[in-house]
């Protein structure tokens, strides 16, 4: 036998040892690459992109211009015209979309397309009357469909009992409070709250009766719970907040933009 150095045999050992080593990732990686890569590939053919159109990133940060203006543009025509507005609507169906959107909910159930199944089944063959084995099916599709009608009139009347309820809100064009509906609010809008008042849409808190611009909130329609939150108006205001400013606070006076 032939001698080698120590430090050559461990570095032929070493060699080896790194030779041995798989070269390629394991089957379960390649397919995942593989995966991906099709994935990616998918998603960025025009066809899908003119399909699947994606939704616009919005931008982390927006500037809120005030509707405090003396001369204030229609009211429609607006800088904040572009944010969404502050109508709700829960409803599933409308007039139009109602029964092609409720029969195709219904079709995704096993047992209606087990009974549709049995149907055109009886056409072909003909064992018993044809206009007789579609009235089952006929029936149940015909009783869900006033069932699902009257829940979504029931959501509808609800939305159109939040929307219509109404909020002072600053009007620019005559400098003073008037009473609007939630459905009308725009952002920037300047809403005067009072004690045990629902807040109507998600508002920054300017003014606060109390002299550190404190106030309190309940959100248990929100998170279920009923513990007062307290909620702090923001710095910039802090020099309204004292004793010496009347309490009726004009949103006039206000010369920021959010």
């Amino acid at each position: 036998m032939l001698g080698y150095p120590a430090d050559s045999v461990s570095s032929f050992y070493r060699e080896l040892d790194s030779a041995t080593e798989p070269i390629f990732s394991s089957p379960t990686q390649v397919f995942k690459e593989k995966a991906e890569n099709g994935g990616r590939i998918l998603k960025t053919h025009p066809v899908t992109r003119w399909l699947f159109p994606s939704q616009p990133i919005l931008p982390q940060q927006r500037i809120v211009v005030p509707n405090n203006q003396k001369e204030p543009p229609p009211r429609y025509e607006q800088p904040n015209r572009k944010y969404c507005g502050n109508r709700i609507s829960t409803t599933k169906y409308s007039v139009f979309t109602f029964i092609p959107k409720n029969l195709f909910e219904q079709l995704h159930r096993a047992a209606n397309l087990y009974f549709i199944f049995i149907v055109i089944l009886n056409m072909i063959i003909g064992a018993f009357g044809k206009y007789i084995s579609v009235m089952p099916i006929a029936f149940v599709l015909g009783i869900t469909a006033i069932k699902d009608a009257f829940e979504d009139y029931r959501r509808y009347k609800s939305d159109q009992k939040i929307n219509h309820s109404t909020c002072r809100v600053w009007d620019a064009s005559q400098q003073r409070y008037r009473k609007l509906e939630w459905q009308n609010i725009l952002v920037g809008d300047f809403v005067h709250l009072s004690h045990d008042e629902i807040i109507p849409a998600d508002i920054l808190l300017l003014r606060s009766s109390d002299v550190n611009g404190v106030c309190y909130v309940e959100t248990s329609n929100l998170d279920g719970e009923s513990n007062l939150k307290q909620r702090q108006a923001i710095r910039a205001m802090g020099k309204y907040h004292n004793a010496n400013v009347p309490l009726e606070y004009s949103p006039a006076e206000f010369n920021y933009r959010i």
